[in-house]
């Protein structure tokens, strides 16, 4: 992945960063985390709660301040949170 990163920085001039993973959603939590790491990210699937349980809510491609708001509303504060509730709850809850 490093080669890749540097072909494209050699003939582009422009730096980029690559996350990988099991999801697009999670590959680009990864990319997001690579951007600020070294360039590099794989969220492995062992990996993948120990990933997520430091995760804001904003950071999820799809929850904005607004549903972060609401979120907040029903208790859950951070990804961490969200994957203890039980799916039945959350699919009341939260549609």
């Amino acid at each position: 992945m490093q080669k890749i990163r540097d072909t494209v920085l050699k003939k582009t001039h422009i730096p980029v960063s690559i996350g990988l993973s099991t999801s697009k959603t999670l590959a680009k939590l990864a990319s997001d985390k690579a951007k600020k790491n070294g360039g590099i990210c794989i969220i492995y699937p062992n990996q993948i709660y120990d990933f997520l349980r430091y995760v804001r809510l904003k950071d999820v491609c799809g929850i904005g301040h607004n549903s972060e708001k609401v979120y907040w509303k029903k208790g859950i504060y951070d990804l961490e949170s969200f994957l203890k509730k039980d799916p039945v709850w959350v699919w009341g809850a939260l549609g």
